[in-house]
């Protein structure tokens, strides 16, 4: 659940941000705008990129040390989906706990659902060849909490550089875009 920010950073930590901010925008061809939003259990990200695509809306958030990449399609609640998986970490908020750890072997790291999701279905998705290319290419390192469906993408990570940021933002939307169109959609 997201609130206003009542307590700002120091100065020197807003200005670390905006920098970040500035100059991930000026990769993703973008603007950065302020933010005031909080969510618990996130970082404190002060600046918003939005980088929308087709029918979704994508967005970066930025902090000084952090950043998270969050995705989704526009009529995200008119789709059933198939499968949901988080990587790296379970998710708890989403009840993503059950680690399939067949996948998880053939992909070289942790892959977590929920209880109603099969490993068969999410197998599905993550193994097409166009997707584990994506995934192979994605800097597993820093993240945090890394959760995909076929209709949205949440990412947190540590920000190494807005270069990297960026080029893992372009990435995850790859990603999305990529497994929403095998899911329903040959014009996405």
């Amino acid at each position: 659940m997201a609130t206003n920010l009542e307590n700002s950073p120091e100065p020197p930590n807003r200005i670390v941000a905006r920098g970040h901010a500035v100059e991930i925008a000026r990769l993703l061809d973008s603007k950065s705008i302020s933010y005031r939003r909080r969510t618990s259990g996130e970082p404190v990200c002060l600046y918003r990129i939005p980088f929308h695509a087709k029918d979704f809306w994508f967005k970066v958030l930025v902090s000084d040390t952090d950043y998270i990449f969050t995705g989704e399609h526009r009529r995200q609640n008119s789709f059933s989906v198939p499968f949901c998986a988080a990587i790296k970490n379970g998710w708890e908020n989403l009840r993503a706990t059950q680690h399939l750890e067949a996948l998880s072997g053939k992909l070289g790291y942790p892959i977590y659902t929920i209880e109603r999701s099969s490993e068969i279905a999410v197998s599905k998705k993550l193994l097409e060849p166009e997707t584990r290319k994506i995934l192979s290419q994605i800097d597993l390192v820093p993240v945090r909490l890394f959760f995909i469906n076929s209709v949205q993408v949440h990412f947190v990570s540590e920000l190494i550089s807005p270069e990297r940021c960026s080029h893992q933002v372009r990435l995850l939307r790859e990603l999305l875009l990529t497994i929403y169109k095998a899911s329903f959609d040959d014009t996405a």
